[in-house]
């Protein structure tokens, strides 16, 4: 009962005037991924379709259905609203070469990637596997440096544009060791089974969007050599389901965030003996995560 008194009332604001230009913003942005908006309109238009969705049940988010989940992020590879698929290709072959601060801060992670390798004592040429590498960028650097990468993602297009990659790289060092996969975070396993055991399995900002984060830990896990180490990287925290609850539904993917405690939980129980916070301790429930884990 006090659930249901919760969800009316959560409709009726929403429906509210309190929120009219949200829901024209929100008309519009449908329409238009790219629609310029201010924080204060990011974050308006976001409680409204929070508060709408709580009342008809849909937030927080489910995901029931794991070929439709899996269908959902393949499409998010090719078709935004108000971009076409050679707008969506060429953003993403171009990442993390982007202009502002986000293309700046992929660059900043990537470093913290490399230092977390090293404070693994993880270094060239030993092996690593990439879960969810996208259009494949942060195995492409890593294989510069001289790493044997594989990078695997769920969709077959963005394989096709992850290859391209490994052309770009060749010509410039032809003895570089840098493939790509087309596989899910959770039967990753059997894909690159006869690649494995890896010397490092690592995931950046993509756990988020697995259909079951849990099974793609413990399939990282199978993955890795004794000794071996996951390191979970960039993964947002436990707000995020809320902050990108706008973007999520645009798009039609997972956007959740972790709380810290599940993702140190699961870790144990996929059999990970040694665990470590390397970024942001104190994370006030926003803050990334960036944690170390050891076979």
């Amino acid at each position: 009962m006090r659930n249901a008194n919760l969800r009316r009332l959560a409709g009726r604001v929403a429906e509210s005037g309190l929120f009219h230009r949200a829901r024209s913003l929100w008309d519009v942005n449908q329409r238009d991924w790219n629609l310029p908006l201010s924080k204060w309109q990011k974050l308006t238009t976001g409680m409204f379709i929070i508060l709408r969705d709580y009342a008809t049940g849909r937030f927080p988010p489910t995901f029931e259905d794991q070929q439709v989940a899996y269908d959902a992020e393949i499409s998010y590879s090719t078709a935004l609203p108000g971009m076409t698929p050679e707008e969506i290709a060429l953003n993403d072959i171009r990442k993390p070469f982007w202009h502002g601060a986000l293309g700046r801060r992929y660059i900043n992670d990537f470093t913290r990637i490399c230092r977390a390798l090293e404070s693994c004592d993880v270094v060239p040429p030993q092996s690593l596997l990439e879960l969810g590498c996208g259009s494949g960028w942060t195995a492409e650097f890593l294989a510069a440096t001289g790493f044997d990468v594989l990078g695997t993602t769920l969709s077959p297009v963005e394989v096709d544009t992850a290859r391209r990659r490994i052309d770009s790289l060749t010509r410039k060092w032809p003895a570089a060791h840098l493939e790509y996969r087309s596989a899910p975070m959770e039967s990753v396993t059997d894909a690159v089974a006869d690649r494995a055991p890896f010397d490092c399995v690592y995931v950046y900002e993509a756990l988020h969007h697995a259909f079951d984060w849990r099974a793609a830990i413990a399939q990282a896990y199978d993955c890795l050599r004794p000794g071996g180490w996951l390191l979970i990287c960039n993964e947002p925290n436990i707000l995020h389901t809320c902050i990108a609850y706008r973007v999520a539904r645009i798009a039609n993917i997972h956007e959740i965030g972790f709380g810290r405690s599940a993702l140190l939980r699961a870790l144990e129980q996929s059999g990970f003996r040694r665990t470590r916070v390397l970024r942001n301790r104190c994370h006030l429930f926003v803050r990334h995560h960036w944690i170390a884990a050891q076979k």
